[in-house]
């Protein structure tokens, strides 16, 4: 019985204590939490290939390039676009992200699907599997407006 015992108290002298030491070094920083999407914004969040085609335009057209990101914000999504080419992002304003569609505006930039003008355009969008749909509107400072659609689909 002796040895029970003897047993008993050295495992219980050997067993780990439940008050653990306290870290008393400086606690790192974690990373805020990326905010939380909707269903309907998770659709349209990543990176995106697309084209745009100038209504009107000749046959020969090919359109215009571009690549667009869209992230989860602490407002809903917002967007970056970059034509092929450019070096510079254009942020993008999603002003609806539904099931059904996606609205957005982005600018004033310079555009290649508007020769080159200073624009300011809104965008029509919706899914189709993992690509997105859509028209635009580009209304420049100066001179009449230059509408079209695009197409673009998921990286």
């Amino acid at each position: 019985m002796r040895k029970v015992i003897l047993a008993v108290l050295v495992l219980a002298a050997c067993a780990k204590s439940d008050d653990a030491a306290v870290d008393t070094t400086a606690a790192t920083a974690a990373e805020p939490a990326a905010p939380a999407m909707t269903a309907a914004q998770s659709m349209y969040a990543g990176v995106w290939n697309g084209r745009s085609y100038r209504a009107g335009a000749p046959a020969s057209d090919t359109g215009s390039t571009w690549t667009m990101t869209f992230t989860p914000a602490d407002t809903g999504l917002t967007g970056t676009l970059r034509f092929s080419g450019q070096t510079t992002d254009i942020p993008i304003r999603v002003d609806e992200a539904s099931h059904s569609s996606m609205r957005t505006t982005f600018g004033p930039y310079m555009s290649p699907a508007a020769g080159n003008a200073e624009v300011t355009t809104t965008t029509e969008g919706r899914m189709a599997g993992d690509s997105l749909f859509g028209s635009f509107v580009a209304t420049p400072t100066t001179g009449a407006k230059v509408s079209g659609r695009f197409a673009a689909r998921r990286q």
